[in-house]
């Protein structure tokens, strides 16, 4: 959330009613303290436009340019000021093994829930070293509000012996790719 405060000055000669107006981002991401400001002539008013774009893989960190529009309602004219607004990124990932029991294969489905892109490696882990791991894919890259699946097989290092069953419990790591 980010602050500007933008003065605006009556120059005419009548009582005027100045309305502010921005554009280029959406309306839901900026709050204007008055969006009609009545102005004698030579008077001046300040209004604080407030940005809070929402966490949403929409809000996409970049740099994202707008206008602020303040139009006379006397004279139907206006002047125009440009931004930029700067949307910092924020993380967020999910990753769900489905199904969560099975004989050997599994897929893992992932989802970027921040709003720049991101890429994960994956590697599994047991506490007795005795399964293998094969992903479909090395690592994955999802931009903002992507989501993908993964194919996985595991199977024991050494096959059981016919007849017997073994339940086998591992975990999935999920390491960033870049080092930020």
């Amino acid at each position: 959330v980010t602050t500007a405060n933008l003065t605006i000055q009556n120059r005419g000669t009548v009582v005027d009613e100045l309305i502010i107006k921005v554009s280029g981002i959406p309306i839901e991401w900026v709050k204007i303290t008055k969006e009609r400001v009545p102005l004698l002539p030579n008077a001046q008013e300040t209004v604080t436009l407030t940005f809070a774009p929402p966490r949403r893989p929409e809000s996409t960190a970049t740099d994202h340019a707008f206008i602020v529009s303040v139009i006379s309602r006397e004279y139907h004219t206006g002047a125009n000021a440009n931004g930029t607004l700067k949307v910092l990124p924020f993380q967020g990932f999910s990753f769900n093994l489905n199904p969560q029991r099975s004989t050997r294969d599994f897929q893992l489905m992932v989802q970027n829930q921040g709003n720049a892109p991101t890429a994960y490696r994956f590697q599994g882990s047991d506490d007795e070293q005795a399964l293998t791991y094969q992903f479909g894919q090395d690592g994955v890259t999802l931009q903002p509000g992507q989501s993908g699946a993964i194919a996985l097989h595991v199977a024991p290092k050494i096959k059981p012996r016919v007849g017997t069953r073994e339940t086998r419990s591992f975990n999935i790591i999920a390491s960033p790719l870049d080092a930020a």
